[in-house]
């Protein structure tokens, strides 16, 4: 017997400065992908996050699981917090990747 169930998450918490004070590239929900560790990443924008700041904390962003997620020092340009759903699994996981890595899908 197979038992099918829903899965449900909470929307994150935007962090979306005012658009008027900083230019982004991407909005939230794009999809994007990049290449890291031989690895092709596809994802959506969940988060952009400006020049001189840090993302969300793990403790703002229950669900999310995190892999490669740079604590280092703040980004000196406008960063995306990418999401992705590990396929066949319910594995969600965030990524701080570099912006130059990105592209639109």
């Amino acid at each position: 017997m197979y038992r099918i169930r829903m899965i449900a998450f909470n929307p994150l918490p935007e962090v979306v400065p005012d658009k008027h004070e900083i230019e982004h590239e991407f909005n939230l929900g794009d999809l994007v992908w990049w290449n890291s560790c031989g690895t092709t990443k596809k994802g959506e924008v969940v988060a952009i996050v400006p020049p001189g700041e840090y993302p969300p904390t793990l403790e703002e962003l229950p669900g999310w699981s995190f892999k490669s997620y740079g604590f280092g020092q703040p980004r000196k340009t406008t960063s995306y917090l990418i999401g992705v759903t590990v396929c066949r699994s319910k594995i969600r996981r965030l990524y701080w990747p570099t912006v130059s890595w990105l592209v639109r899908l």
